[in-house]
Protein backbone atom coordinates (compact mmCIF):
# COMPACT_ATOMS: atom_id res chain seq x y z
CA UNK A 1 0.00 0.00 0.00
CA UNK A 2 0.94 3.74 -0.79
CA UNK A 3 3.29 4.73 2.19
CA UNK A 4 2.74 8.60 3.08
CA UNK A 5 6.49 8.58 2.70
CA UNK A 6 6.14 8.82 -1.56
CA UNK A 7 2.97 11.54 -1.89
CA UNK A 8 5.64 12.95 1.22
CA UNK A 9 8.50 12.79 -1.46
CA UNK A 10 6.73 13.93 -4.92
CA UNK A 11 5.87 17.02 -2.79
CA UNK A 12 9.13 17.90 -1.41
CA UNK A 13 10.46 16.75 -4.23
CA UNK A 14 13.78 19.01 -5.86
CA UNK A 15 13.06 20.73 -9.16
CA UNK A 16 15.41 20.39 -12.02
CA UNK A 17 15.76 22.02 -15.12
CA UNK A 18 16.17 19.82 -18.35
CA UNK A 19 18.82 21.55 -19.56
CA UNK A 20 20.74 21.54 -15.97
CA UNK A 21 19.91 17.83 -15.64
CA UNK A 22 21.57 17.19 -19.20
CA UNK A 23 24.62 19.02 -18.43
CA UNK A 24 24.94 17.46 -14.82
CA UNK A 25 23.46 13.48 -15.12
CA UNK A 26 26.63 12.06 -14.91
CA UNK A 27 26.77 13.70 -11.80
CA UNK A 28 23.41 14.13 -10.41
CA UNK A 29 21.68 11.07 -8.09
CA UNK A 30 18.92 9.47 -9.81
CA UNK A 31 17.93 7.79 -6.81
CA UNK A 32 16.18 10.38 -5.76
CA UNK A 33 12.71 11.96 -6.30
CA UNK A 34 13.14 14.90 -8.94
CA UNK A 35 10.74 16.89 -10.60
CA UNK A 36 11.95 17.81 -13.87
CA UNK A 37 10.73 20.65 -15.56
CA UNK A 38 11.21 23.05 -19.01
CA UNK A 39 11.00 26.60 -18.75
CA UNK A 40 9.51 25.90 -14.58
CA UNK A 41 7.09 24.09 -15.68
CA UNK A 42 6.45 20.59 -14.57
CA UNK A 43 7.40 17.67 -17.66
CA UNK A 44 8.83 14.67 -15.63
CA UNK A 45 9.28 12.98 -12.71
CA UNK A 46 12.38 10.72 -11.79
CA UNK A 47 11.26 8.18 -9.28
CA UNK A 48 13.12 5.26 -7.21
CA UNK A 49 12.79 1.84 -8.63
CA UNK A 50 11.42 1.17 -5.44
CA UNK A 51 8.55 3.81 -5.47
CA UNK A 52 7.62 2.93 -8.81
CA UNK A 53 7.10 -0.57 -8.00
CA UNK A 54 4.99 0.37 -5.26
CA UNK A 55 2.96 2.44 -7.21
CA UNK A 56 2.16 0.06 -9.57
CA UNK A 57 1.13 -2.09 -6.61
CA UNK A 58 -1.48 0.69 -5.49
CA UNK A 59 -2.23 0.69 -9.11
CA UNK A 60 -3.10 -3.14 -9.27
CA UNK A 61 -4.77 -2.98 -5.29
CA UNK A 62 -6.72 -0.35 -6.95
CA UNK A 63 -8.21 -2.21 -9.88
CA UNK A 64 -8.67 -5.31 -8.09
CA UNK A 65 -13.04 -5.42 -7.49
CA UNK A 66 -12.13 -7.62 -4.40
CA UNK A 67 -10.06 -5.31 -2.59
CA UNK A 68 -12.41 -2.41 -3.56
CA UNK A 69 -14.98 -4.31 -1.98
CA UNK A 70 -13.70 -4.99 1.07
CA UNK A 71 -12.48 -1.53 1.59
CA UNK A 72 -16.17 -0.34 1.08
CA UNK A 73 -17.03 -2.65 3.58
CA UNK A 74 -15.10 -1.33 6.22
CA UNK A 75 -16.41 2.15 6.23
Amino acid sequence: MLTVNVATDLLKANHIGIRDLKGHLSTKLLDEVLIITDRGTPISVNLPYSDLLELVDIIDELSDSETIASVQEGK
